[in-house]
């Protein structure tokens, strides 16, 4: 109201003003303006040049606008109110002469726009408590309006009364539930799902028919489902060894294990036990020739109950009821074999070794399993008809894989420089016709004689690397300086190999080496200029050439030539060759010591005989450096075949690759067995030869006799020429048969023993001959009896397994000089 009175005294001065009257002239064009609070307007008409400024004082609560003259106040500048219905906010504009309006997303309350937080004149409840709330216009807030009495709840904003207890249910039918509010003032209602009832206030899955019977899941309780299909209740609990059949849905007895295959009373049908384990749920029948063993279909391979031998010669087997698998019935013992399934007594004990010759006859042996050594003790060349003739029940088996080829030599780790043990206390043989030489000093030089073209001698420049008791190491410098291809490392480790394990091993195996030259040394010279070998040796007279009598140009003393360490020949490979050309070196040279003082009377036979021997020497000695892969040797256990006695009495080595190389490794095994039956040797715990009677059997060779008798040995008159080849015929097959049953209760006898390769306890390595790779298992392997050739060297040896079925065999040597080892096996 009192807004209202202001705008009417306002206008009322504007009018009074207007009266006053201005005679000032004007232009027409001249635009109305305010000056000091007064208006001035031109009257003149808009088609007349000229009139007079007319004005109007604008009164005390107005103000003047150039366009508008006096407009009335009617409100402080940025004043802000609401429209009358609160729906936009009024702003005071114009210098308070207008309002501005701006339509509020809410309510306008006070001038300000506002977020409507309820809806007017509604109502609701306050959360957690029996409170009434309402809205009041124009909607900003919530307003008390009532708290609910005892008894009562509010409930969609009005109190009501308490009719039932918070989130309790109960069913309003069989297939309603109901919830009470949590307010406790109602119920509301949810229906219960497909296959669902409503039961004891919930709803609940209808699982089987009401009344329905089955078996639990773990088949020991029979149940019964409830009334209403929602439960399973059990009635019955089976005891012992029964189970709820799924068939009966009675308690029966277990008959099989649950889920297992299983075969019918008659075997024609194999089938599953069911999951009670009360019977059987799957049937199929087995096809024509077949019957069902352990479930399963199997092809009928025998006659019900009847009896035979099996694989094994000393099992006998019974076939099973269902005709498809034989299983063992019982043993045999050892001095008995099986014999269309039953047990007799044996042609010989098991394991028993039985030599048979040309004077044995026919010989018939009964059913089983025999390994066998036939062997030929000729000493001349050729080929023979095979002396062994079997007949009768003789099965075919495959034979074992023999070892692969191997032309490659193994390289092997650098070995560990250990202490060198003590040389044996004996005093070197000093046997010359020549002054001695002058002791060189390292540094010095020397000249090496060596085999060139047309039978020509080259000289080959040398210095001096090392000087050690014992041996001299010597560089080849003709073109190249020292060190540059025995660097000092390289020097260094080679002197260490030498000196703790060629030098003690050889000279402890074979003696101290001759000194024709006085220096108290082997002299070592490595050069690339051999002629083919990795290396060689020679003690003077012997040299390069046949015949250096009236020669000026040759070496003077005990020298080994050999390839220097390199990628390809590492040093403890260059140093195992080395041990075994410093074996020749000492064995010939002690073999010709007695004829040094007059050279031409030396015997042919005692510088080139026997050259086989003299290489096994040689490879049994550097056997026993712990360095030696004894590729030889492993190499004739893999060819057995080309094996022959008159290799130990050739003057000539074989010009067949294969037949060299294997009588290198023959000649050492034959060595190494022949020593361990003379008594043998130890390396002890200080690296030194032990002789039991083996080293002086192997010196007994070196000073011994040519021919035929070099081999035998003193201390055992049994291993006499050509006997003893004989007995390593045996002790080779006894090699194959060392796996533990084999031989049954018995073991290999004495005078066949033959111990392979031991470790050596100062070094690593193996000291001797490979016979067996892994535990038991040999090196030999026999072929079957089936795989046989039809000949056989003279003075050859054969291996052979031999499968004896139900009737026996009968065998015969055919053969004067040759014979049989046999024995029966359990393998």
């Amino acid at each position: 109201m009192f807004r209202n009175l202001v705008v009417v005294l306002s206008l009322m001065a504007l009018i009074w003003l207007g009266c006053a009257q201005d005679a000032e002239p004007c232009r027409s064009f001249e635009p109305s303006y305010c000056s000091d609070g007064v208006w001035h307007t031109c009257d003149a008409a808009p088609n007349e040049a000229t009139g007079t400024w007319k004005t109007q004082r604008c009164g005390e609560q107005s103000i003047c606008r150039d366009d508008d003259g006096c407009k009335a106040v009617i409100c402080d500048v940025g004043e802000t109110s609401c429209n009358d219905d609160m729906t936009a906010k009024a702003i005071c504009a114009d210098y308070g002469t207008a309002w501005r309006y701006e339509q509020c997303p809410g309510v306008c309350l006070d001038g300000t726009c506002r977020s409507q937080a309820c809806t007017p004149d509604t109502r609701q409840c306050r959360a957690g408590t029996n409170t009434v709330l309402e809205c009041k216009f124009p909607g900003v807030e919530w307003t008390e309006v009532e708290k609910c009495a005892a008894g009562k709840a509010c409930q969609d904003g009005e109190c009501r009364d308490v009719v039932c207890k918070a989130m309790q249910t109960r069913c309003f039918d069989s297939s309603v539930v109901e919830r009470c509010l949590d307010s406790g003032t109602g119920w509301v209602a949810t229906r219960c799902e497909s296959f669902e009832i409503c039961l004891e206030s919930k709803c609940q899955q209808v699982i089987c028919d009401p009344d329905e019977i089955r078996c639990s899941p773990n088949f020991k309780d029979i149940e019964k489902c409830n009334e209403f299909g929602t439960k399973w209740i059990s009635v019955s609990t089976c005891d012992g060894n029964n189970a709820c059949s799924e068939e009966s849905l009675q308690c029966q007895p277990i008959i099989c294990e649950a889920g297992k295959f299983g075969c019918s009373p008659d075997y024609r049908v194999q089938r599953r036990c069911s999951p009670s384990g009360t019977g059987w749920d799957i049937e199929i029948e087995c096809s024509e020739k077949k019957a069902c063993h352990l479930g399963s279909c199997y092809p009928i391979t025998c006659e019900a109950g009847t009896t035979f031998c099996g694989k094994v010669p000393s099992e006998v087997m019974q076939c099973n009821e269902s005709g498809t698998v034989s299983e063992l019935a019982f043993t045999c013992t050892e001095d008995q074999s099986c014999n269309g399934g039953q047990c007799i007594d044996a042609w010989s004990p098991l394991g028993e070794l039985v030599e048979l010759g040309a004077s044995s006859g026919t010989v018939s042996i009964t059913p089983g399993k025999y390994a066998l050594a036939v062997f030929n003790l000729s000493s001349s060349t050729g080929t023979m008809t095979f002396p062994l003739r079997a007949t009768g029940n003789i099965l075919t088996t495959k034979s074992a894989p023999t070892l692969p080829d191997d032309d490659e030599l193994p390289w092997m780790p650098l070995p560990k420089v250990l202490p060198v043990p003590p040389l044996p206390d004996v005093p070197p043989k000093v046997v010359t016709n020549q002054a001695p030489m002058a002791l060189p000093s390292v540094g010095d030089k020397r000249y090496f004689h060596m085999a060139g073209s047309y039978g020509r001698t080259v000289r080959v420049e040398a210095e001096l690397r090392a000087q050690e008791a014992g041996f001299h190491i010597w560089e080849d410098t003709n073109s190249s300086a020292s060190g540059t291809r025995m660097t000092e490392t390289s020097l260094n480790q080679m002197v260490g190999l030498i000196k703790s394990r060629v030098l003690p091993r050889v000279t402890g195996l074979y003696g101290q080496p001759t000194d024709v030259d006085g220096n108290g040394r082997v002299d070592f010279f490595f050069t690339p200029r051999l002629p083919s070998d990795s290396a060689a040796a020679y003690v003077w007279p012997i040299n390069f050439y046949s015949n250096i009598y009236g020669m000026s140009d040759y070496d003077y003393g005990e020298i080994v030539y050999s390839l220097p360490p390199s990628r390809s020949y590492q040093h403890d490979y260059v140093a195992s060759v080395v041990a075994h050309e410093l074996s020749h070196l000492v064995a010939i040279g002690n073999r010709i010591a007695p004829w040094l003082s007059n050279p031409t009377n030396i015997p042919d036979c005692k510088i080139q005989s026997e050259l086989y021997v003299e290489e096994g020497l040689a490879e049994l000695g550097a056997s026993y450096t712990g360095l030696n892969d004894m590729y030889f040797a492993r190499f004739a256990l893999s060819r057995p075949h080309m094996w022959r006695l008159e290799a130990f009495l050739t003057n000539n080595y074989y010009n067949d690759y294969d037949a060299g190389v294997v009588h290198y490794g023959l000649g050492s095994i034959v060595l190494a067995f022949l020593m361990q039956q003379s008594g043998g040797l130890e390396v002890d715990h200080l690296g030194r030869i032990i002789d039991h009677g083996g080293r002086t059997y192997l010196q007994s060779i070196i000073s011994g006799d040519c021919g035929q008798t070099r081999l035998n040995s003193p201390s055992n008159p049994r291993l006499s020429f050509p006997n003893w080849w004989k007995d390593l015929a045996g002790a080779m097959l006894m090699t194959t048969l060392q796996a533990p049953g084999v031989l049954g209760s018995r073991t290999t006898p004495d005078h066949l023993k033959f111990e392979g390769a031991t470790p050596d306890p100062l070094f690593d390595g193996d000291n001797g001959i490979p016979l067996y790779g892994s535990g038991t298992v040999s090196n030999l392997k026999r072929k079957n009896w089936s795989d046989r050739p039809t000949s056989m060297l003279k003075g050859g040896i054969s291996f052979l397994t031999m499968q004896v079925g139900d009737g026996g065999a009968e065998l015969r040597v055919t053969d004067n000089q040759s014979g049989v080892y046999i024995v029966r096996i359990a393998e």
